[in-house]
């Protein structure tokens, strides 16, 4: 990645826990929401809210994270944005009783997949507009696609050769 972000933007992460009970036990099961970007979350400092709790499911808020693109990863985003579900990862770490904190919010999945092959969780939410069209933007003035290559064409030899 490059030193500095083109574009960053204070972004808070919604997610939800329900315990999964098995006989006597009981595992709480996270999933992320999705992510909430605004000047009402700049300078937040890192925290955690129970938002909403209703049928043994429980919602937190998490404040204090952004969102940083990097000119490097252009074709990541481009490649993202052009899937068939364009997201946002928020990258996730277990901490001490299995509690899941977000660690990072990222456009890049390849970021997201490192962070799942080294045992944190990784979530798929949906790109809030505006920040999608900053994607673009970034997409737009930092991505050049490489012209496709002809291939060369081998001439099959004769049986008389």
């Amino acid at each position: 990645m490059s030193a500095r972000p083109v574009a960053s933007f204070p972004v808070a992460v919604m997610m939800s826990r329900k315990m999964i009970r098995h006989s006597r036990w009981a595992l709480p099961s996270w999933e992320a929401i999705g992510v909430l970007s605004g000047s009402e979350f700049a300078n937040a400092q890192r925290s955690q809210a129970l938002a909403h709790e209703a049928d043994g499911v429980q919602h937190f808020l998490f404040r204090g994270y952004t969102l940083e693109l990097y000119r490097d990863a252009a074709e990541t985003y481009w490649w993202n944005l052009t899937g068939e579900r364009p997201s946002l990862f928020v990258i996730c770490d277990r901490e001490e009783g299995e509690e899941l904190v977000p660690s990072a919010v990222t456009a890049d999945h390849e970021v997201a997949q490192g962070a799942v092959e080294r045992d944190g969780e990784a979530f798929a939410v949906p790109i809030p507009p505006e920040i999608h069209r900053e994607i673009e933007r970034v997409v737009l003035e930092h991505y050049r696609p490489e012209p496709p290559r002809k291939r060369k064409q081998h001439k099959l030899q004769s049986e008389e050769d």
